[in-house]
């Protein structure tokens, strides 16, 4: 067994409220002294140490000790890797930057990789991007179904996240979420060329979203949905 003496033990943060304390332990024959601006700390490109005033709270940020990865430049619709970490960080051509995981997965020849299409219709609450390629064989693209305002039906209502596009004079599904108190219609005060995506939780059911991209007119809609297409 190990004495405690053998460690050195700092307090990180104190929660009189809830009584519960953060402790930081390390190792006394591990400890070394970081300074800020030291380069090449644990396999980080630099550190950033905060020196002023501690966990008491007085100073924002303070007492803190940050490593961060090297600096790199990322073109617009483009991405890099962050360290040696499978996370990448993508920059759109819309100027939007976004933290996303990748991870490859290979399968021998004539294996199914996905058989259904069918998380894809619950996209909203799916926090994966997947881009599938194939060497010396064929795959099928994932899509989203489309169908008519008309024929969607209280199955579909429950069952899956639904996108509608148009407001409630141009949209079944639209005019349906006006009429039951789900959407305040925003596009209706939207000045020509104008789009709103609008976002509604537990929609039609619980657990189900209705997004609806719509403007007071065609333009405005088309603004929206042009919007959205480059968010998905």
């Amino acid at each position: 067994m190990e004495l405690l003496s053998n460690y050195v033990i700092t307090i990180q943060y104190a929660d009189p409220g809830s009584e519960f304390i953060t402790l930081s332990i390390g190792k006394k024959s591990d400890e070394f002294k970081i300074a800020d601006g030291d380069t090449n700390v644990l396999g980080y490109a630099k550190a950033a140490v905060d020196s002023g005033n501690d966990w008491t709270g007085q100073a924002e940020g303070a007492g803190e000790c940050t490593l961060e990865n090297a600096e790199q430049t990322i073109a617009k619709d483009s991405k890099g890797q962050i360290g040696s970490s499978n996370n990448w960080i993508k920059y759109t051509d819309d100027k939007e930057i976004d933290v996303v995981a990748s991870k490859k997965k290979s399968t021998a020849s004539g294996s199914t990789i996905k058989g259904n299409k069918s998380p894809w219709k619950d996209f909203l609450q799916t926090d994966a991007e997947v881009t599938v390629s194939v060497a010396g064989g064929t795959c099928e693209a994932l899509s989203l179904d489309v169908i008519d305002d008309t024929a969607v039906t209280s199955a579909d209502k429950s069952g899956y996240n639904l996108v509608a596009f148009g407001g409630d004079m141009a949209n079944a599904l639209s005019a349906d979420a006006v009429t039951s108190g789900l959407s305040s219609a925003p596009w209706a005060s939207l000045a020509p060329g104008v789009g709103t995506i609008e976002v509604i939780p537990d929609a039609f059911a619980s657990g189900k979203y209705l997004v609806i991209a719509a403007g007071s007119e065609r333009t405005g809609t088309q603004a929206a949905a042009d919007t959205m297409a480059a968010m998905v």
